[in-house]
């Protein structure tokens, strides 16, 4: 199960590099070594911060070997996997202007037509009130979600739609578009099940949304500073 939008609370699976993942190795290995060191690093404060504890010193270097790594592939095709985990670890740390920036610098090494990139505009907009935008990439993402569903079941498919129902109306609707999705494939024991999980997980968004509130929150109160400082 894919969730872009919650990725950078659970670190789970890159999709920019995985294809370039062995001209990786064979080009620099040291560089994907120090990748990997990061996502040890990462899992082991996920799992210490359940717990109340986050090694900031710990987390600090794995954001300067990330800056390394970032400046030293030439190839840039460890960008992605990069700013993902920067932003990551960003949340980790409570920093949540600075993941979202890491999370939209890691969106736009996607090609513009990637149904990521387009979920993400469209949350990305919704915050920031732009409401047209919004709209614009909602619609292009209910469009595209609609015509793969129509054709076939996508686990993935399904998560964006009703990710973007709870973000731009309400969990209500959210769950009612999955419960229809359950009637429709009531007889397939294995869409049910998947269904389920999906809804079971539906409390998770509001962690995701929170990233956004606060973040955002946390940009607006630096630009008022900033436009205070210098009218002052």
């Amino acid at each position: 199960m894919r969730y872009f939008f919650l990725a950078v609370i659970f670190a789970l699976t890159s999709i920019g590099c995985s294809k370039n993942s062995s001209i990786i190795k064979e080009q620099n290995p040291k560089l994907v070594n120090m990748i990997d060191s990061v996502r040890n690093i990462i899992q082991k404060n996920t799992f210490s911060q359940h717990h109340g504890y986050v090694d900031t010193i710990e987390m600090n270097y794995a954001l300067a070997m990330l800056d390394t790594i970032i400046k030293n592939d030439e190839g840039k095709s460890l960008y992605y996997n990069c700013y993902q985990n920067k932003s990551q670890i960003y949340i980790h740390l409570g920093m949540y202007d600075k993941a979202l920036v890491e999370m939209e610098n890691a969106i736009n090494l996607l090609a513009e037509d990637n149904i990521d990139r387009i979920a993400f505009y469209a949350i990305k907009y919704h915050y920031e009130n732009n409401t047209d935008s919004a709209h614009f990439y909602y619609d292009k993402c209910m469009s595209e979600c609609n015509d793969k569903l129509h054709n076939e079941f996508n686990e993935n498919y399904i998560i964006y739609k009703a990710q973007l129902l709870y973000v731009f109306y309400s969990q209500t609707k959210a769950i009612t578009f999955l419960e229809g999705v359950k009637r429709e494939n009531s007889n397939d024991t294995e869409i049910v099940k998947t269904i389920n999980t999906i809804e079971n997980d539906i409390p998770k968004f509001k962690e995701y949304m929170m990233i956004w509130e606060k973040g955002k929150n946390k940009m607006l109160s630096t630009k008022k500073y900033w436009k205070h400082k210098m009218y002052s």
